[in-house]
């Protein structure tokens, strides 16, 4: 059985292309472990009522990251100071500024974009033999979503797609660093200024000429109590949206697909029935959710499991293997659609639950109907590339066959 001790995407190629087995390992006897290998000393987290507690109790668990002076370039200030990475009141605020942009009738305006973004895309690929299911169908979809959403031209949509891809491989990588890497640092300072820049321009054109609809329009319009956003904190919130949104979208769609065609018992009960689409949709977010753990900060010294966690300590609550205790899901290894009560967290919990949830599973529901109603059946034709990161959850590429119905 492996070592959760020696997780470590960035070094540990067992992990990186499989870790549900680290996962298990530590949900049996290794609840709680300190990584002392590494230069930030992260704490683990994995037992789905531990990282629940975790997630509630923000006062103990603080959102709000302390980075080493040795990391400082992995933590673009202007870029992670978004509410995702404080905590209240100032979260409190934020979050309700941010909450009119993803109201229901907000959510539903639109889907008339995801339903001709994946049409166009089964158009291009069902019938074409081998395709990349990243590059060809998940990763245009998501992009050109999150693009509308935010009201950024189409055409920027492979300027959008390089900065995600490269930040991907970066992601939370200063937590497994057993010795500084400028390099890392210098990508990630890089991408970030360059979205900065882009976000500053077109922040300033809104506030020249006002739209209505998109996202960016409608948090610069949001006021609550007379408190309104300021534009660095609309510029770190709209990055945030387009990483996330990007990357949550993309993992969930190929994930999709691929556990589709892994088990097509599941896809013909879903072919036969497509209310079914929404259960595979949460089943998908429990077996594979787009990413793997999520970061908080001890406020004060805990002892949990028998160690001692310390103020300050950086800690990693690994959704993923959460989603896979037994002590909550029965038959946790097991792919299936029928499951009942999937309180999964997927979209994390807590007051930072993913304030964009309800546009993921919009977009998720309708991109997986259209591939239930268009295919008679998905097939893997190859190993998956996986990202070099510790967070995302989904392959960065993943030869696939999609036959028409």
């Amino acid at each position: 059985m492996p070592d959760p001790a020696t997780i470590n995407p960035l070094s540990n190629e067992d992990f990186r292309n499989d870790p549900y087995p680290f996962f298990r390992a530590a949900l049996e006897t290794q609840p709680v472990v300190r990584h002392d290998a590494y230069m930030s000393r992260p704490v683990s987290l994995f037992r789905f009522d531990d990282i629940t507690e975790a997630v509630r109790d923000w006062t103990t668990y603080s959102s709000s990251r302390l980075i080493a002076e040795e990391h400082q370039d992995f933590r673009m200030e202007k870029v992670f100071g978004n509410f995702l990475t404080l905590d209240p009141p100032r979260h409190t605020v934020l979050r309700r500024l941010a909450q009119p942009g993803f109201l229901p009738r907000v959510i539903n305006s639109f889907r008339p974009t995801a339903e001709r973004l994946a049409t166009e895309r089964l158009d291009a690929v069902l019938g074409s033999g081998e395709v990349d299911l990243v590059e060809d169908f998940a990763a245009p979809i998501a992009i050109g979503m999150i693009a509308t959403i935010l009201g950024l031209p189409q055409e920027d949509t492979s300027l959008i797609r390089r900065w995600t891809a490269e930040l991907s491989d970066h992601d939370m990588a200063d937590l497994f660093l057993t010795e500084p890497e400028p390099a890392r640092a210098e990508v990630i300072a890089r991408v970030t200024a360059e979205m900065c820049d882009y976000f500053a321009d077109h922040i300033l054109q809104r506030r020249r000429k006002p739209r209505e609809g998109d996202i960016i329009s409608r948090i610069l319009d949001s006021e609550v109590d007379g408190i309104r956003y300021n534009d660095d904190e609309v510029e770190s919130t709209a990055i945030l949206f387009l990483l996330a949104g990007q990357d949550s979208t993309t993992s969930l769609v190929s994930n999709y697909v691929a556990l589709m065609a892994q088990h097509p018992d599941q896809a013909d009960l879903v072919r036969a029935d497509l209310d079914r689409v929404n259960a595979s949709i949460e089943e998908t977010l429990r077996y594979a959710p787009s990413f793997l753990a999520i970061e908080r900060r001890a406020t004060r010294d805990i002892p949990i499991h028998g160690i001692d966690v310390e103020e300050d300590d950086n800690i990693l609550l690994w959704i993923a293997a959460a989603n896979r205790d037994p002590r909550v899901f029965d038959q946790p290894d097991r792919f299936d659609i029928g499951r009942k009560a999937n309180r999964h967290l997927g979209f994390g919990h807590g007051i930072h639950f993913c304030i964009g949830a309800p546009l993921a599973r919009m977009e998720g529901n309708t991109v997986a109907r259209l591939v239930m109603e268009r295919t008679s059946r998905l097939e893997i034709t190859g190993d998956a590339v996986r990202p070099g990161s510790t967070n995302l959850n989904g392959p960065m590429s993943q030869p696939a066959v999609l036959t028409p119905a």
